[in-house]
């Protein structure tokens, strides 16, 4: 049976055996080929990075506790700690913006398909933007 999982994402495991992959994550299963088919990212080694972290963040229309994540990144900024935050908004229509202007500029236009409990293809995308800047060291 199903006991002890939780109602809202997970699942029962896939196949028959208990040594059955669960959710589905396999070898042959897409989603999980376009996660492990991401190319490495390339370092050189000839000089130490400073260091620059990518947030993703996965939102209906509007970012809860703005206040909250307006004063991280001001002090963020203010401590000079290089960042890139990337916001996918499942519930704004192509081409339009969002109504918080202090995170406009974090706004990933392009969108992905997303359904309860299956983000998979918009963490790919945020993923896929912040590892194209090469100066993102952490994730």
């Amino acid at each position: 049976g199903t006991a002890g999982y939780s109602r809202n994402c997970q699942t029962a495991p896939i196949g028959d055996s208990d040594t059955d992959i669960f959710f589905g994550w396999n070898a042959s299963n897409e989603k999980a080929r376009q996660w492990t088919e991401l190319p490495p990212a390339q370092v050189s080694q000839s000089k130490p990075r400073e260091p620059k972290l990518a947030l993703l963040m996965f939102i209906k229309d509007k970012v809860f506790n703005a206040e909250l994540w307006g004063s991280w990144m001001k002090h963020a900024k203010a401590d000079m700690l290089n960042f890139s935050l990337l916001i996918h908004a499942y519930g704004i229509s192509p081409g339009s913006n969002l109504t918080q202007a202090m995170f406009e500029p974090h706004f990933v236009h392009e969108q992905a398909p997303t359904s309860w409990c299956d983000i998979f293809e918009a963490e790919i995308l945020l993923l896929r933007k912040a590892l194209s800047d090469p100066a993102i060291t952490h994730v």
